[in-house]
């Protein structure tokens, strides 16, 4: 029994060959969204083309394009992910700073910078882009209907006839 969930998604590796014939690392997305209360978003980095049964390290950083390292989202300049053996997904997870400020959707990039391994290269999606999605304007339309349901519930009057007496 696997409990409440019984819908599970299996990722089969794709064995095919890489353009260079050799196995490579990449981003499974070009773009990702990542809503700004959530406090992370999850980027998954795959391994492709021929088997290969070492490890593998791969490293990243972040760069800003509309969005600012420290005040949007947590950069990181010297990432590591290890592939260990047979795995060929792992996932970055970027800490997403929610500043409370209505503002535009903003976008930051994290890019695979290098594989400290001869025969692994990096794939076609060394980039991939997040958009942190504002969600500060539906929290504050959320509180002005809280401050008008208060204002419009003092006025309603009982033991009238209708809703157009009121």
């Amino acid at each position: 029994m696997l409990g409440t969930c019984d819908v599970a998604r299996v990722r089969y590796p794709d064995d095919t060959s890489s353009l260079m014939g050799e196995p490579a690392i990449e981003f499974v997305k070009a773009n990702y969204v990542a809503k700004e209360n959530c406090g992370w978003a999850r980027v998954f980095v795959t391994r492709r083309g021929k088997k290969h049964r070492g490890d593998h390290v791969v490293h990243y950083e972040t760069l800003d394009i509309t969005a600012q390292a420290n005040h949007d989202y947590v950069p990181v300049k010297d990432g590591r992910l290890v592939f260990l053996g047979q795995e060929y997904e792992k996932y970055i997870d970027i800490e997403i700073i929610d500043d409370k400020h209505d503002e535009k959707d903003e976008t930051f990039g994290v890019e695979l910078t290098s594989v400290v391994d001869d025969e692994v290269t990096l794939g076609g999606k060394r980039r991939t882009i997040i958009t942190i999605v504002s969600d500060d304007n539906a929290l504050m339309n959320v509180v002005n209907v809280h401050k008008l349901m208060g204002h419009y519930m003092q006025k309603l009057s009982p033991y009238r006839t209708s809703w157009m007496d009121q």
